[in-house]
């Protein structure tokens, strides 16, 4: 498989002071932003370029090259997009004063799907509102961010699920769904803590991964359903994350330029192994 050359003139790394600017005054949401970068062929990295391009050079190609779209969409991503919302919905009139109603939660549980997929997303909703996190000034809900990696580097583009503060002390949290807890990377909230960190000079910063399992019963499992997990971050770990960046953009620059390289990722566990010719010959053969 070769890469197809990114559309738009490829560019220097950009300051991202600019992006940041351009990120302020853009009206839509960040997908939309980020689309316009590509267009604009404006190099940035991001903590899931970083991930998807050290998991296989393959799906890196597909999903942020040649930006295959997956027809039908997978029934996890459409449940995970619906409960962010209702998560975002929940704590955004949490910061408003105001408890969000059973009704408006129902509706973003009405994904496109069978009976049982709706099923999970009220349940991981019903154990959202029951693990609220209590006496924390929301800050910030689908925070949308630029930071800089360092000259040379293009800048790290990004959104922070939830920004709380309590007595000058922020947390960051991080909402995962699947079908089990999962051992998620702390260099995601390593890179959410250093951006709370820069953009309200926050001497102490926690970071949680909150997990919810896809459950049909609630009231019949024998396993929790929900985990929350603190992220054992230390001073080193932006440093550590910068690296993987360097990392990153090197493979990433190697895979523009048509040398596909490195070790392929678990076949089994990736989306796009029905439209990978690596994928499927690993997968079926």
């Amino acid at each position: 498989m070769r890469p197809k050359t990114a559309s738009g003139p490829q560019t220097t790394p950009c300051d991202h002071r600019k992006i940041t600017a351009s990120l302020g005054g853009h009206t839509g949401g960040i997908e939309s932003f980020v689309r316009n970068l590509d267009r604009k062929g404006v190099p940035y990295l991001s903590y899931s370029k970083v991930a998807c391009v050290e998991f296989c050079p393959h799906r890196y190609v597909l999903e942020y090259v040649e930006r295959v779209k997956l027809c039908p969409e997978p029934a996890y991503f459409i449940k995970g997009r619906a409960f962010h919302k209702a998560a975002a919905r929940m704590y955004g009139d949490i910061a408003r004063g105001r408890a969000t109603g059973q009704g408006a939660l129902e509706r973003i549980a009405r994904i496109s799907g069978d009976e049982a997929d709706q099923q999970h997303v009220r349940n991981a909703i019903q154990l959202l509102r029951e693990n609220t996190m209590v006496g924390w000034k929301v800050v910030a809900v689908e925070q949308p961010f630029v930071l800089s990696l360092g000259r040379g580097m293009p800048p790290c583009i990004g959104v922070v699920d939830l920004v709380l503060r309590r007595n000058g002390v922020y947390a960051v949290i991080d909402h995962k769904t699947g079908r089990s807890f999962g051992n998620p990377d702390a260099m995601q909230l390593a890179v959410y803590r250093q951006y709370v960190q820069r953009r309200h000079r926050a001497k102490e910063c926690f970071a949680y991964f909150d997990q919810y399992r896809w459950v049909n019963n609630l009231d019949r499992i024998r396993k929790p359903a929900f985990q929350r997990a603190k992220a054992r971050l230390r001073s080193s770990s932006w440093n550590t994350a910068v690296r993987r960046f360097h990392h990153a953009r090197r493979k990433i620059e190697r895979i523009e330029a048509g040398r596909i390289g490195g070790t392929r990722g678990s076949c089994y566990m990736c989306p796009y192994r029905d439209v990978c010719e690596e994928g499927t010959r690993s997968f079926y053969w």
